[in-house]
């Protein structure tokens, strides 16, 4: 069910993106930003925009007590590079906007626990 309320939810967060396409930072531009090597300001730009979506998230899950379908852990290793992996995966989304793409990488990577 969480896994279906979080995909619903990234396929409204691109249908209403969508509609004004020229104003979004595509997942595509993201990834070849990411991919300009270690250091550099693109690598910058990758990480800030990467890390600070997953803090937007985890600071979402922490001030609504239901949750969120998106579970960052709180030392989140691995954020950026599970984006890319799901980037590289899914070329199909690189024309996508950028913030549903890796909102959908990151349900994937670190979904919330069901509870019991």
């Amino acid at each position: 069910m969480i896994r279906y309320c979080a995909t619903a939810l990234i396929s409204g967060l691109i249908a209403v993106t969508a509609a004004n396409a020229q104003s979004y930072f595509t997942a595509g531009t993201l990834y070849k930003t990411c991919l300009q090597g270690e250091g550099s300001k693109s690598d910058a730009i990758c990480e800030a925009y990467i890390t600070g979506f997953a803090n937007g998230v985890y600071s979402q899950r922490a001030s609504t007590r239901g949750g969120h379908p998106v579970c960052v852990p709180i030392r989140a290793e691995g954020v950026r590079l599970a984006v890319q992996q799901y980037m590289k995966a899914h070329p199909e989304l690189l024309d996508k906007p950028a913030i549903a793409v890796v909102g959908l990488a990151l349900s994937f990577a670190f979904p919330c626990a069901s509870p019991n």
